[in-house]
């Protein structure tokens, strides 16, 4: 029988950890955590995280507050980071936000959202870590891409929050890309670059400041999920995802754009290690044995041991980075999310058309959790 996954339904009963590992000296990520959120009802297509967390559950404004003190208390970290599957998840934020204004105050605390957005928060941008920067997570360069993606952002909706923003006096915009998704092709990536063109000419017609437009754009490489509608989907392969990543280093280097690209080397074993079976699982252990630890740091991740033992397990890679059948039983059948697995098939072949699904908080979409009262939207 599959393992089901439990389900809690309310967040505010649940254990949350307050009280942080202290690291004797300063470490990359020195900042707390509230989950504002589980679950999100967006149905972005290559999001696992999006679809193993439903259903979606809110935190109570109180309840995170007397998280974020007793955070700063216990520890003294000097960040406090706002965990949300999407910018907008939490229906409460601007009554958060302003709740732990006296938190930035008193103790010298900034907050860190994963998207800034100036139509959604009219607060002391001071109190928030790059809260200069007007943060959108763009994902696609064209139209026709976001909607196979279910990414339901219009080159419309994009044009107008970034006004919104220049004329809120904002300069500073960071983006966040991928590339090698799902039926991706050259105009998508050209439609990258159409993008920041886009953003630099529409600043110069909405400024009101005389600082000049500071750009940076976060481009990761696209890894087929367990429990997507794109787990079947092949990854687009290192080279591949190199010669692409060239293409847009040359492009913004000539538009004057500051860029990080996340390795594709790092995104083939990951896509590996995600959709592995139990060969893969006896790989990983043989890895941390000859010393690979920390691998999603560039610095320490060393792809020719993987190599050495995939090669000494026969483990062929290219099993697991290529196209897999409807019909395929896959390794992670055994686990229930509570997902039905022929929502998954739907949603992909919605893809394959360009068909997109709203927001299922506005009306329940089918993805069987409601089918199984686990979920209220269901009634929508």
């Amino acid at each position: 029988n599959a393992v089901r996954k439990q389900i809690i339904r309310d967040l505010d009963r649940a254990y949350f950890p307050t009280k942080l590992i202290i690291p004797n000296e300063k470490g990359i990520l020195d900042s707390g955590v509230l989950e504002t959120t589980r679950g999100c009802t967006k149905g972005c297509r290559f999001c696992q995280d999006g679809y193993v967390s439903r259903p979606f559950r809110e935190r109570r404004v109180q309840a995170l507050v007397a998280q974020a003190n007793a955070q700063a208390f216990n520890s003294g970290v000097g960040t406090i980071s706002l965990g949300s599957l999407s910018s907008d998840g939490y229906s409460k934020s601007a009554e958060l936000i302003n709740s732990l204004n006296k938190l930035c105050e008193d103790k010298n605390v900034k907050i860190s959202v994963t998207s800034f957005r100036a139509d959604n928060y009219n607060v002391n941008k001071s109190n928030f870590v790059d809260g200069d920067f007007y943060k959108l997570s763009v994902e696609a360069g064209t139209e026709r891409l976001r909607k196979i993606i279910n990414k339901n952002l219009s080159d419309a909706d994009i044009e107008q929050s970034l006004i919104n923003a220049f004329n809120s006096g904002f300069n500073k915009v960071e983006l966040g890309f991928m590339i090698g998704l799902p039926f991706e092709k050259n105009g998508d990536i050209l439609g990258i670059v159409d993008v920041v063109k886009k953003i630099q000419k529409l600043y110069e017609e909405n400024k009101i400041t005389a600082d000049p437009l500071s750009i940076f754009v976060n481009v990761s490489v696209f890894v087929p999920k367990p429990f997507t509608p794109f787990q079947w989907c092949a990854f687009v392969g290192k080279k591949e995802a190199e010669k692409r990543l060239k293409f847009l280093e040359l492009s913004f280097n000539n538009l004057g754009v500051k860029y990080h690209f996340y390795s594709p080397e790092i995104s083939e074993i990951e896509t590996v290690l995600s959709r592995g079976d139990r060969k893969v699982s006896k790989a990983l252990l043989y890895t941390y044995l000859k010393g690979s630890v920390f691998d999603n740091n560039n610095l320490l991740f060393n792809p020719k041991v993987y190599d050495e033992v995939f090669a000494s397990l026969g483990i062929d890679k290219n099993l697991y980075l290529s196209q897999k059948q409807e019909t395929d039983v896959l390794p992670w059948d055994k686990i229930d999310v509570g997902i039905d697995k022929n929502y998954f098939i739907n949603q992909y072949k919605m893809a394959i058309k360009g068909q997109t699904v709203n927001d299922c908080r506005h009306g329940c979409n089918g993805c069987g959790l409601a089918k199984n009262c686990l979920c209220s939207n269901g009634n929508g």
